[in-house]
């Protein structure tokens, strides 16, 4: 089995479905950008029905708050003398926009030499190109997924994440916490699953690749 959790989006769903053909089960997915605490929370969704009314209006607003703020970062590239092609038609056919495809349009215009780069040089967290984000506050996007008739878990935690902050996230309706991810090391990934067995919840792990 396999699960598509893009960031603010279900679009990779049907397609991954489609490539599938039966043979492998493809797991609706999410990944909701949230707030909690004043930080970015990244909040998974699985199993849920991506056909929900509610949450396909959320999604949408989502969606168009991201070509918004793509548009944005495309100014500020400008106004720093980086030109690209850039046509909104075609971008937004891609689904929901991110720093992800204009570090592969700065690749494709040969101003970097690889994703990575783009991310050093312009679309870092702390860079003057970067644009902030709409966020669902988390407690509505759990009940959101809850709703949709999906589990929530915590993807990729930080170090914010505390045996307290988990149980206040838990009572609010989370079901999981994420565990095993690529930057989580052996001894966090202990304590993690300690604090999800002590407050009954489920794990669970990802590539983190979008």
């Amino acid at each position: 089995a396999i699960a598509i959790t893009d960031h603010d989006t279900c679009a990779g769903v049907a397609p991954t479905r489609q490539a599938a053909a039966g043979k492998i089960e493809v797991i609706t997915g999410i990944e909701l950008t949230c707030e909690y605490d004043q930080h970015e929370f990244h909040l998974l969704g699985y199993f849920f029905d991506s056909d929900n009314a509610e949450l396909c209006q959320v999604l949408d607003t989502m969606r168009q708050a991201r070509a918004a703020r793509f548009d944005t970062m495309v100014q500020r590239l400008e106004a720093r003398g980086v030109s690209l092609p850039h046509d909104p038609t075609t971008m937004n056919a891609r689904g929901t926009l991110g720093r992800r495809h204009l570090a592969e349009m700065l690749v494709k215009s040969k101003r970097v030499a690889n994703v990575r780069q783009a991310f050093q040089r312009y679309l870092g967290d702390a860079g003057t190109i970067q644009a902030p984000k709409q966020r669902v506050p988390v407690r509505q996007g759990i009940e959101l997924i809850r709703r949709a008739g999906g589990v929530a878990a915590w993807a990729h935690p930080s170090y914010h994440c505390s045996q307290q902050s988990l149980a206040q996230l838990h009572a609010w309706g989370l079901d999981a916490v994420e565990v095993d991810f690529p930057a989580c090391k052996a001894g966090r990934a202990r304590e993690l699953r300690q604090w999800a067995q002590t407050l009954g919840m489920a794990v669970s792990g990802g590539s983190d690749c979008h």
